[in-house]
């Protein structure tokens, strides 16, 4: 008996060995609907609960100032002043606006909460099964809704939330 149990886990290792099994993934990326959230509503308003108010629709991956949204970034809206940029580049030209001295500038700049939902179908194969929420570069916290219903949440600058 204890051969036989041997030789079965013996068996058993190496086919996981020989044989490793990819764990099933749910691209999320494309086309998701966002809605900024500058007065921190969302959560009283329950927007998780249906389809988000006044939502645009943006691409993930991507950031809000790449889909258009959010205020322009200009001298008006900056919330900390800027070096003038001829002290880092004293060839620079005489300007106020850093991107009209050739230095990168986001043309728009969004911080605060920002609600994103997306519909999707889960396969069957997959019932009661675990499954993991992963986001990649999200700005300090996160929380996460399926059909109303609270996941989790997750807080870190440096780590994939899950």
């Amino acid at each position: 008996m204890k051969s036989t149990l041997g030789a079965g886990l013996a068996l058993l290792a190496w086919s996981w060995v020989a044989f490793p099994v990819e764990p099933a993934v749910l691209p999320l990326d494309g086309s998701w609907r966002v809605a900024l959230d500058p007065q921190d509503q969302g959560l009283a308003g329950a927007w998780f609960a249906d389809t988000l108010p006044g939502s645009a629709i943006m691409p993930l991956p991507g950031t809000t100032d790449q889909a258009g949204l959010g205020p322009p970034l200009d001298l008006a809206t900056m919330s900390h002043p800027v070096a003038p940029p001829r002290v880092f580049w004293p060839s620079a030209p005489e300007t106020e606006r850093a991107d009209e001295a050739g230095a990168l500038v986001r043309p728009r700049l969004y911080l605060g909460r920002a609600w994103y939902q997306r519909d999707f179908n889960v396969p069957d194969a997959w019932q009661h099964r675990f499954v993991t929420l992963t986001l990649e570069r999200v700005l300090w916290s996160s929380a996460a809704w399926i059909d109303g219903r609270p996941l989790g949440t997750s807080d870190s600058l440096v780590a994939p939330h899950e």
